[in-house]
């Protein structure tokens, strides 16, 4: 079993969240729901009207889909910061004039909440970090003359992400979204292109991104785990 921590120190002088903790959707059927995110590999957990998303030999919940009455929508999202941080972070939400809410009533978790610019429920916890520090040494296979480097579909195996390392929502304004997690949880932009699309990364983590947004008339989300990437959108 994999460990949710790592020896790499935090960035000193740097008041940020640390990872992406939770994200949480419902959705009608959720029999489907289970059957889809298994052939996408992860370790699928029922729990009563609720699911709940593991990648095998990890610790961390990464994510749970819950049962709906209605059309599939997203729930919330989670973020976790060291205990050092999460007082500050607190703090500026009064400063960004971010009113803290009430609990959203599917969650289990102890946090603060309040809600983004698109109205999108988000907790702030206090917890151990789950994203990476640092990269993993990349693995090179060298190909052997006159046969195929890539072995074919009927000799692979099941496809089992070791985490998931991002989500990307739409929002109908990309500039005013970065801004309001910038401001309040600290992400940094990485790239962007006009106001169409941008990524954001934590100050204590090694990813490209940990958050992306996409322009769009409608809210959704696509979450993205290793090489393969699923999306869940809707109006």
């Amino acid at each position: 079993m994999q460990s949710l921590t790592t020896t790499t120190p935090r960035r000193a002088g740097v008041t940020a969240v640390h990872s992406l903790h939770r994200f949480s959707f419902s959705v009608p059927d959720l029999d489907k729901a289970a059957d889809f995110y298994q052939a996408f590999g992860l370790d699928v957990r029922s729990a009563g009207d609720r699911i709940d998303l593991h990648t095998f030999g990890h610790a961390h919940r990464w994510g749970t889909v819950y049962r709906g009455n209605g059309p599939k929508r997203i729930e919330y999202l989670s973020f976790a910061a060291y205990p050092d941080d999460f007082d500050v972070i607190v703090k500026r939400l009064s400063a960004s004039n971010v009113p803290v809410t009430e609990p959203h009533p599917l969650a289990d978790e102890e946090g603060v909440w309040f809600k983004d610019p698109e109205g999108i429920a988000l907790q702030l916890v206090s917890a151990e970090k789950c994203s990476p520090c640092e990269k993993p040494p990349a693995k090179a296979v060298s190909p052997v003359p006159g046969k195929a480097a890539a072995p074919s579909r009927s000799q692979l195996g099941p496809v089992r992400p070791r985490r998931l390392s991002h989500v990307l929502l739409f929002t109908s304004d990309v500039h005013r979204s970065v801004g309001f997690y910038r401001d309040v949880l600290g992400l940094r932009l990485s790239d962007h292109s006009a106001d169409v699309i941008a990524f954001m990364h934590g100050a204590h983590a090694s990813d490209h991104h940990l958050l992306g947004f996409a322009k769009s008339d409608g809210p959704g989300l696509t979450i993205r785990a290793g090489t393969l990437r699923r999306s869940t959108r809707w109006a």
